[in-house]
């Protein structure tokens, strides 16, 4: 069990933020249309120089491959926009310290890690044409005109799945980022809006059926003592049909399968827990909710879509403080101190907050900025048939 502790008074400032505005519509869709004209203008120049893969390249290296990159980069404006010069002669070949800036630009403006190394994810960006990014922004601007129907509330939680993003959104600013891990391109995390009405304190995992049939049954097959490992318990029917606990050990699992798979596996709070320490419900027909984590460590990843369907949140307990300030018997301290406790608490909210999980793949930052990210379920094809010329 995580133990927490504090000192003096948790504050929460307005932050910078490249999804700040994301979903304000009507500047946004100007902000867009603003890019599509800039876009436009270099789809009229020819194709943008296309980059040959291979070994990465590091700062202080020389490459034949870097004056096509230098190209790539300014035929984009980047060079231009950050007011850099663009080396020419023997000299760009050699990746020098003001290359190396404008490329941590580049990365962070494609949802990549801005370590400088231009490696396998910077070279597949890159090479993306100017007309698709073109249609992306075309494709995000169809999105923003559909958000146009959505009455904005004051405040509200938003994740935006393909940016790995959670923003907590106050009178159009962000006072909570935190990085999320989203649900694999096989178990998609739903798109869709609805209030946060409870929290749980210390939860148990009810372990869904799909991922109990799918993930849990083959490590029984292997180890039956695997849910004893997990501070996991198997729940099967009596022959009244009331819930009974099943000793997994008592059971041939090489004769179980997905269809005839009768039992309820639940994973009880504390160390380990999938779940972590809290999770955030906004109970809907799919299931999914926000929730701590006790894989930590894949947060450090830039790509995070590991889950199940629902969203992992970093920064589980800054939302907690957030999302319950509107009730008066609870604090920073006090939260910390239930979670201490390790017993299952459920809290509900004063006021509803209204969740927004949307999917964008294109934005606008107010500062100019346009950011991309990879279309992880590849949705954007199906609204480019519409919006973009083919």
């Amino acid at each position: 069990m995580r133990q927490y502790f504090f000192l003096g008074v948790l504050l929460f400032f307005p932050v910078v933020s490249a999804h700040a505005a994301l979903f304000d519509p009507p500047s946004n869709i100007e902000r867009i249309d603003q890019a599509i004209t800039r876009y436009e203008s270099y789809a009229k120049k020819g194709p943008w120089p296309k980059i040959k893969e291979g070994k990465k390249i590091e700062p202080g290296q020389t490459s034949d491959r870097l004056p096509t990159i230098r190209d790539r980069l300014e035929a984009e404006g980047y060079f231009k926009e950050l007011k850099k010069k663009n080396q020419r002669g023997k000299e760009s070949s050699f990746y020098d310290p003001e290359l190396e800036e404008v490329i941590k630009v580049y990365q962070e403006r494609n949802g990549l890690e801005p370590d400088g190394v231009i490696g396998k994810g910077t070279f597949q960006a890159m090479n993306v044409t100017v007309d698709r990014r073109l249609c992306q922004l075309r494709v995000n601007r169809s999105r923003f005109e559909s958000l146009m129907a959505t009455e904005i509330p004051p405040r509200y939680v938003r994740v935006n799945v393909p940016a790995f993003r959670l923003d907590v959104v106050e009178n159009h600013q962000s006072v909570l980022e935190s990085k999320v891990i989203v649900g694999r391109r096989d178990r998609k995390t739903p798109i869709f809006n609805d209030e946060i009405t409870h929290l749980v304190m210390n939860p148990a995992w009810y372990v869904p059926r799909n991922i109990a049939v799918k993930d849990k049954l083959p490590h029984l097959q292997k180890d039956p003592a695997y849910l004893q490992k997990m501070n996991m318990k198997l729940y099967g029917k009596s022959e009244e049909g009331t819930s009974v606990e099943v000793d997994p050990a008592t059971i041939d699992w090489t004769t179980v399968s997905a269809d005839n798979f009768d039992y309820k596996i639940v994973q009880k709070p504390g160390g380990g827990n999938a779940l972590g320490t809290i999770k955030f419900l906004f109970p809907n027909k799919y299931d999914v909710y926000l929730h701590d984590t006790s894989d930590r460590y894949l947060f450090k990843r830039q790509s995070r879509s590991f889950s199940s369907g629902c969203i992992r949140v970093e920064r589980y307990m800054d939302l907690a403080d957030i999302i319950l300030k509107d009730n008066a018997d609870w604090n920073h301290e006090k939260i910390g101190q239930a979670i201490n406790s390790g017993i299952q608490r459920r809290i509900d909210l004063t006021t509803p907050l209204p969740i927004h999980i949307v999917y964008v793949t294109a934005w606008v930052t107010e500062g100019g900025e346009v950011q991309f990210r990879d279309d992880l379920y590849r949705y954007d094809p199906a609204i480019a048939k519409t919006v973009c010329s083919q």
